[in-house]
């Protein structure tokens, strides 16, 4: 009868011994999946942030431009036939400063600018990504920025609550900037 009991008690202590290895794979399983998800949603935000530091470099090269021929960059208001259209990016996109501005709206909540302000040649812009509201990259050359006002600011800039990051950009090529057809200039 002991015999027959401590078999018993040896098939319990195994069975309960697969059951805690069980739960452990499954555990181990679980958190590998979770660390993937965290890393995959991570490079995702990466991609997401460099479209958006790469449409912020073209739309920066092409204000800049604007700017270098008619002395200041455009206005904002897109009533007026010189103002800066937030839905469409013209007239930068219309005359030839900036080609594929439908590719960098697309990527934008509301697939506009989120705002835009020119005071004499400084200017500043928000872009806001679709996707993730918490990636915004601030285009400026201004120091009328309200966050941070009386502060010169130029370039690009990663909006992080009520900090501003600023965004190490390669120097620019030869001809960047220019207009991007050669019906123009």
């Amino acid at each position: 009868m002991r015999d027959e009991a401590d078999v018993s008690e040896r098939r319990g202590a195994g069975g309960a011994a697969r059951v805690v290895s069980g739960v452990l794979a499954v555990l181990a399983v679980g958190l590998a999946a979770f660390s993937a998800w965290q890393a995959w949603e991570r490079l995702a935000a990466e991609r997401r942030l460099a479209a958006l530091v790469e449409g912020g470099e073209r739309i920066y090269a092409a204000l800049e431009a604007w700017a270098a021929e008619t002395g200041a960059p455009p206005p904002p208001g897109s009533s007026r036939s010189d103002g800066l259209n937030v839905r469409t990016l013209a007239p930068l996109s219309t005359r030839g400063y900036l080609a594929g501005a439908e590719e960098i709206l697309a990527q934008l909540a509301g697939q506009r600018v989120t705002a835009y302000d020119v005071t004499g040649d400084r200017f500043w812009l928000v872009l806001r990504d679709a996707s993730d509201p918490r990636l915004v990259v601030l285009v400026a050359r201004t120091d009328r920025f309200p966050l941070v006002p009386e502060t010169w600011l130029e370039g690009l800039y990663r909006v992080e609550g009520s900090r501003l990051v600023k965004i190490d950009l390669p120097p620019p090529a030869a001809g960047h900037g220019a207009r991007q057809d050669a019906g123009h200039g």
